[in-house]
């Protein structure tokens, strides 16, 4: 009765597996670009920077504020004037009232403001290659789940038809042993070969539920959603170093990065340079300015209108801080001149290394592509001998567990070949365009 109900739980499961929506990798890297937490974090980011791109941030803009004002007062006051005249007020009452309309404008500040706009387009620029890298290291990451989950998913299959020779072979067992033609031995050693199946094919379950919750975190879906992976692996087996490294100084993020901050320090130090010019400033008011006084030799004044002018303005000591900051900027633009020739070795020594690393693997898939048929046939041959009674159980058994672990090995083989793939495309600016 166990082993009724334990292969009709495997046949459920296997039933379950394919009535559920089959998930592919390119349907998995859509869904992650849309729900994938760090992803969405990083475009935020991505529309802060291209909200600062205003002329305004950068003071290119006139600024124009409105003012008013009143004040009441009452006091004892004595006055005495030069004629000899005294002017005596008791809680004498004053009040003032202004209103005014401001404006002021940098008319020239060496091209600062200028600069700063574009210093704010270079960061936003910088922005998005971070948000890029971000996304990049994502993709790679559900790559990375993926094919594991479909490793665990395909060896959970390989567990399965285990468990099933297994089965197969104890019932064989038990009907030799009723005729007395196998042992009592071989009848246990065959159900603990069973039992060690059936814990691992518990395990491999085990793996592959954690696998799709992983799965399911980084697409950004709900954790408690299953699916069946795409057993289809496509492998591209026509890549070329030469064409991969032409698209290093053009299309990898890191080094784009690079660039992007020596472009960026470009500018700090032209901004830095802008220090040492005069600065050139508008200003204007239109306004109201009215006061009364009871005890004061005037009783009321009121001056209405437009007052304007021009203020230049030059540092002809500051503590040396303009030169000082230009020093500065010229070692960090030097600074990022060497971190750019930085990322550009790293990402072609990177690029070789992940390349011979693909060689490796699909010279690696080609062997145990060959394993396994060899495995196969080995199995078969050693199934139909163990009919014919020229086989012991045991000798079987090593046959069913080579099998297994050949196509154990085959499918580690082109889930790693598919990742090494994808390792190269991100480092050649192609996982993400």
């Amino acid at each position: 009765m166990k082993k009724i109900i334990f292969s009709l739980y495997c046949f459920l499961l296997v039933i379950n597996a394919f009535s559920q929506d089959t998930l592919n990798l390119q349907a998995a890297i859509e869904t992650a670009l849309k729900n994938n937490f760090d992803i969405q974090i990083a475009a935020k980011d991505v529309d802060v920077a291209k909200n600062n791109i205003y002329p305004g941030n950068a003071g290119m803009l006139p600024s124009l504020s409105i003012a008013a004002g009143h004040s009441e007062s009452s006091n004892d006051s004595k006055t005495e004037l030069v004629s000899g005249q005294v002017i005596e007020g008791t809680a004498a009452s004053s009040s003032g009232t202004n209103a005014s309309v401001s404006l002021n404008y940098t008319l020239f500040d060496g091209f600062a403001m200028f600069y700063n706009y574009k210093i704010l387009k270079s960061t936003y620029s910088l922005t998005e290659l971070q948000a890029k890298s971000i996304m990049e290291t994502a993709i790679l990451n559900l790559i990375n789940l993926y094919y594991g989950a479909a490793q665990y998913q395909q060896n959970y299959d390989i567990a399965i038809e285990a468990v099933k020779l297994s089965e197969e072979r104890v019932k064989r067992i038990q009907n030799l042993s009723e005729l007395g033609a196998a042992s009592k031995l071989d009848l246990l050693n065959a159900q603990v070969d069973l039992n060690t199946d059936k814990a691992s094919l518990q395990e491999v379950q085990l793996s592959l539920e954690n696998a799709k919750r992983n799965l399911n975190y980084a697409m950004g879906k709900n954790l408690t959603e299953n699916f069946f992976l795409s057993k289809n692996i496509q492998v591209n087996e026509t890549l070329l170093l030469e064409a991969l490294q032409t698209n290093i100084e053009s299309s990898n993020t890191s080094v784009l990065l690079a660039k992007e901050d020596q472009h960026y320090y470009d500018l700090a130090l032209k901004l830095s340079r802008a220090g040492r010019f005069p600065v050139l400033s508008l200003s204007s008011d239109y306004g109201l300015n009215e006061s009364r006084n009871d005890a004061g030799y005037m009783k009321y004044s009121q001056s209405f209108g437009f007052t304007g002018g021009l203020t230049l303005s030059y540092a002809l000591f500051n503590g040396c801080t303009v030169n000082k900051n230009i020093q500065n900027a010229k070692i960090t633009t030097e600074k990022a001149n060497l971190q750019y020739n930085q990322a550009v070795q790293q990402a072609e020594t990177s690029l070789r290394n992940a390349f011979a690393t693909y060689q490796n693997k699909l010279n690696t898939l080609k062997l145990e592509k060959e394993n396994v048929n060899t495995a196969e046939q080995n199995f078969k041959k050693s199934k139909d001998m163990y009919d014919l009674g020229q086989l012991t159980s045991t000798q079987l058994r090593e046959a069913q567990l080579n099998l297994i672990k050949s196509k154990a090995r085959i499918s580690n083989a082109e889930y790693t070949t598919k990742i090494a793939e994808a390792e190269l495309m991100q480092l050649s600016g192609q996982l993400v365009k």
